[in-house]
């Protein structure tokens, strides 16, 4: 099939779930579908009513099966699957709560992720462009995260993520679950996020990944002592002006299983003794 001028982006075919109006739906809207031979046999095959459809307009053109199935659909086959991240409608669907345009003007389909302002990116084994660091710092995000927030999950090599100085940012450590137990570099600083500091080592305790805790200026409060779950691996820990409770000596005893520890920030808490 012809590539079309007015094509609004190209999608991979196996990021498709085997769904005929899906596919259908995509062809209306103008998106241009890349897929090999393989994928579309298979495709034709396990959908019968697409099968059909194309089976009867290949006799009334007077076409071979073959052809009719790239025109019908209008994809194009190739050689080699060309692979779009499924990362990519997941970062879209987070730049929609994005006041500053100019944080994420490069962000869209035509665009190679790698090619995105502040994000970092890495390809993964199957040779799909992943992001790894999103960083997402001063740039108006005001929607409260509990309606964004687990889609972050949907990242699944998402090593570091940046939301600090969003100040009208909301929500909760708990809308992030699925995310925080996979990060290395959490940075919430600056923000009206919730939460307790034993929330955070319960979900980062079974991984055992994050380095780098920046929560100054949240609504983040609890147990300094609670952190003993994941201090082992912490570089770096800021708490300042939060709740933070607990005495000195805990925090002693918690900062001597601390081997790699380099910060400290506790400025403005409620840790005494």
């Amino acid at each position: 099939a012809k590539f079309v001028e007015e094509c609004r982006f190209c999608i991979d075919f196996e990021t498709l779930s085997p769904d005929c109006q899906c596919l259908k739906q995509l062809m209306l809207a103008g998106t241009y579908v890349k897929v090999t031979e393989a994928e579309k046999a298979k495709f034709v095959e396990e959908c019968p009513v697409m099968r059909g459809e194309i089976e009867a307009w290949a006799k009334k053109k007077k076409l071979d099966l073959k052809a009719a199935t790239a025109a019908k659909l209008e994809l194009d086959i190739v050689d080699k699957s060309f692979k779009v991240s499924p990362d990519k409608p997941v970062l879209l669907r987070i730049k929609e709560y994005c006041q500053n345009p100019e944080d994420t003007a490069t962000w869209n389909f035509l665009t190679p992720m790698e090619e995105w302002r502040n994000i970092q990116t890495t390809v993964d084994s199957a040779g799909v462009c992943r992001c790894t660091h999103l960083l997402l710092s001063a740039c108006q995000l005001k929607t409260n995260l509990k309606i964004w927030g687990k889609k972050l999950g949907q990242l699944p090599m998402l090593e570091e993520l940046d939301l600090r100085f969003n100040h009208d940012l909301k929500g909760s450590i708990s809308d992030m679950y699925e995310v925080v137990k996979q990060l290395k570099v959490l940075k919430l600083s600056g923000t009206q996020i919730e939460g307790t500091i034993s929330k955070i080592a319960s979900l980062a305790a079974p991984a055992q990944k994050l380095e780098v805790l920046h929560i100054s200026d949240t609504g983040v409060s609890g147990l300094f002592q609670d952190l003993q779950l994941i201090v082992p691996c912490l570089v770096e820990i800021a708490l300042n002006f939060t709740k933070t409770t607990g005495t000195v000596k805990g925090l002693s005893n918690v900062v001597t299983i601390a081997p790699k520890l380099k910060k400290l920030g506790i400025r403005s808490t409620e840790i005494t003794g």
